[in-house]
């Protein structure tokens, strides 16, 4: 798995593709494209949106990430915390 924090927002998923099933990193802990914008799979290149790890390119398009519950407590990422909007659904 995987956590991207931004300013006070974390998001996690499992490190795998959709698509292929392979992690996602070319490098290891190198998840995010160079402008830091979308997350990218180093086997097909494929671009998934870091707030709902949404594909938004080929070759899976509308696939999705499968999400881990994270969450920040005093200013700790916590993951798989029972206070966690994924935890409590």
């Amino acid at each position: 798995m995987f956590v991207i924090r931004r300013n006070d927002e974390v998001k996690g998923y499992l490190n795998e593709c959709p698509h292929v099933g392979g992690p996602l990193d070319w490098v290891s802990d190198q998840f995010l494209d160079i402008e830091k914008t979308h997350i990218l799979c180093a086997t097909h290149g494929a671009r998934f949106r870091i707030e709902n790890g949404l594909c938004i390119s080929p070759p899976c398009p509308g696939a999705l990430l499968t999400p881990v519950a994270v969450e920040v407590i005093e200013g700790m990422v916590v993951i798989g915390s029972d206070h966690s909007p994924e935890a409590n659904s």
